[in-house]
């Protein structure tokens, strides 16, 4: 084998993985999938305990995605950190968005900033992020037309939006030439 082809394997090794890397972990879909289905739990349930639960369940879930993230990154031996910033921002302003809406019991307005927050993380963050926004969107617009009126089955539907992207990030990379 000659040293050039054993150069361009690397190159196109390294490459792989930083696409694999930009299309987000699996485990921190399926995280946020069990977070986000106990959480409309409990606002079906237990309304008065859902800003406590999120208060709690999303702090932990934001530093486990982080911790998680930072644990694959070095794995695989890339470190993005002007990405993880604009994760972080992007992040922390979506949940400031949200605690306005429940600040101002405009609970349903929370779906659309939801759908509306991960649709964009689709545009520049990671493409999967579509599937979560898209099914937020749909499980908005069940519950505004009154077609849904149970947070239990929008959790639910939410949540699938979670295991769907992560199923579709723990797929194999195929290279196309």
């Amino acid at each position: 084998m000659s040293t050039q082809h054993t150069d361009l394997e690397y190159v196109s090794n390294t490459l792989k993985k930083a696409e694999a890397s930009r299309s987000g972990y699996p485990t921190t879909y399926c995280l946020w999938g069990v977070i986000t289905f106990f959480g409309f739990a409990v606002w079906e349930f237990y309304v008065e305990y859902t800003g406590i639960y999120w208060a709690i369940f999303g702090s932990i879930g934001g530093l486990l995605s982080w911790w998680l993230s930072e644990r694959d990154e070095k794995r695989q031996g890339q470190q993005d950190k002007e990405l993880g910033l604009k994760y972080m921002w992007h992040f922390i302003i979506l949940t400031t968005f949200i605690w306005a809406a429940v600040f101002t019991q405009q609970y349903l307005t929370i779906l659309l900033i939801l759908s509306m927050g991960y649709i964009t993380a689709g545009l520049y963050l990671d493409r999967t992020m579509f599937i979560v926004g898209g099914i937020a969107l749909v499980a908005y617009i069940l519950v505004y037309l009154d077609i849904l009126n149970s947070f239990l089955v929008v959790g639910s539907i939410f949540s699938l939006g979670f295991f769907v992207s992560a199923w579709t990030t723990s797929r194999p990379y195929k290279a196309t030439s």
